[in-house]
């Protein structure tokens, strides 16, 4: 089965060189623990559960972060399957992420974090067993969310507070 990507959008190969890009998101906050995110034409909401403050209405934040990887990583798998003339007839991928938090808001020490993320690929394809499995691996490799799991990236923090400014908090 041929892919449904037309083989003129991805290529045969990524371009040469290294492609750097940036991409912006700006968070508002409506009220309770409703928020708004927006890039360019796009606006998609978080919310809480009643627990939380929240009214349960929209995906919290860690959702996002999960969905973030799992589109990657589809999107990589389609992208280069279309390379490889490989045909993917379905795929799907769950991702599990275990957090944490503890400490104080009173003592000021508080503590999180994600100690492990899973990814559950299942792909349906007609092309032999190895070289779907090579499109999965290219796709892990080339995922930017996975790789931001797994190497540690410097992070720039600006905040401020009734018009005075603070970085690197």
């Amino acid at each position: 089965m041929p892919s449904d990507i037309p083989p003129h959008i991805h290529g045969k190969d990524l371009p040469k060189g290294v492609k750097k890009s940036t991409v912006s998101v700006t968070c508002d906050h409506l009220e309770k623990m409703l928020h708004v995110a927006s890039q360019g034409e796009f606006s998609f909401f978080s919310d809480e559960p009643e627990k939380m403050g929240g009214e349960n209405e929209f995906p919290a934040p860690l959702t996002y972060i999960a969905s973030g990887i799992g589109f990657w990583l589809l999107t990589n798998l389609k992208r280069y399957a279309s390379m490889k003339k490989i045909s993917i007839k379905s795929a799907q991928v769950k991702i599990e992420l275990d957090f944490y938090l503890f400490g104080s808001i009173v003592d000021e020490n508080i503590e999180s974090g994600v100690s492990e993320v899973r990814s559950f690929f299942e792909v349906s394809s007609k092309d032999k067993f190895e070289d779907v499995l090579s499109v999965i691996k290219l796709a892990k490799k080339g995922c930017f969310a996975e790789s931001l799991v797994i190497k540690p990236v410097n992070l720039e923090s600006v905040c401020i507070i009734n018009g005075k400014k603070i970085k690197n908090l």
